[in-house]
């Protein structure tokens, strides 16, 4: 977890409402076809945090079970390289899919690079090493200061559901409908990711700094 003491319940109980009752930022997001994958997913959106606020919500290595309805657990996580701003490590997550009106959990675990090189442009590079559910899971997020003052984030990731032939894009009914569903994980990641983010803006108004307020966001998840 990020550093510091753990959060009075007081605190806790607070971020857990501001969490809930935050609206989602609004995005762009577009579904296309690509080379080696079924298909590529891009999109952009506007957050009221700071770049670096919002690289703590995303990379930070206690795991963001807190955050995301698709994550269950961080079950693992090792740093393999580390150089100046640059760092690989290895995640492994539990998350869930619904199969015939009932959860199935799966491990899926990634190579993250978190590229802290450039203040301007925090960059996360990920490659998928291993899921049941996906063939292809590699893409890149890129936190830049916007212009109110906020974070524009971009993702563009290449996604291929295991066991669908890369072929399916083509095929009207079918790539529509695996299209659709990768569309909709993504809308959700990225909803979660702006109730996050407007809950730790509300929370920092009487914080000393972002630090604290994204600690308390992300205590809420247990």
């Amino acid at each position: 977890p990020l550093p510091g003491a753990s959060p009075p319940p007081a605190a806790t109980a607070a971020a857990a409402a501001a969490m809930a009752a935050a609206a989602p930022s609004s995005f762009t997001l577009d579904v296309s076809n690509c080379e080696g994958a079924l298909c590529r997913i891009s999109c952009a959106a506007t957050f009221p945090l700071p770049p670096r606020a919002l690289w703590s919500v995303l990379t930070n290595p206690g795991g963001n079970a807190a955050v995301f309805r698709d994550i269950r657990a961080q079950t693992g996580r090792t740093v393999v390289k580390e150089d100046g701003r640059v760092r690989v490590v290895r995640v492994e997550q539990e998350g869930e899919v619904r199969v015939l009106f009932r959860g199935v959990r799966f491990t899926t675990r990634l190579e993250v690079t978190e590229d802290e090189t450039d203040e301007d442009a925090l960059v996360a590079i990920f490659r998928l090493l291993h899921s049941p559910v996906l063939s292809h899971f590699d893409g890149r997020w890129t936190l830049s200061p916007s212009a109110c003052g906020g974070t524009l984030a971009s993702l563009t990731q290449d996604v291929s559901p295991r066991g669908v032939p890369r072929a399916a894009a083509h095929v009207p009914l079918l790539g529509g409908a695996v299209k659709g569903a990768c569309a909709r994980a993504v809308r959700r990641m990225l909803e979660d990711l702006g109730r996050a983010a407007d809950a730790v803006a509300a929370i920092a108004e009487g914080e000393d700094g972002w630090g604290g307020a994204v600690a308390r966001l992300l205590a809420t998840g247990g």
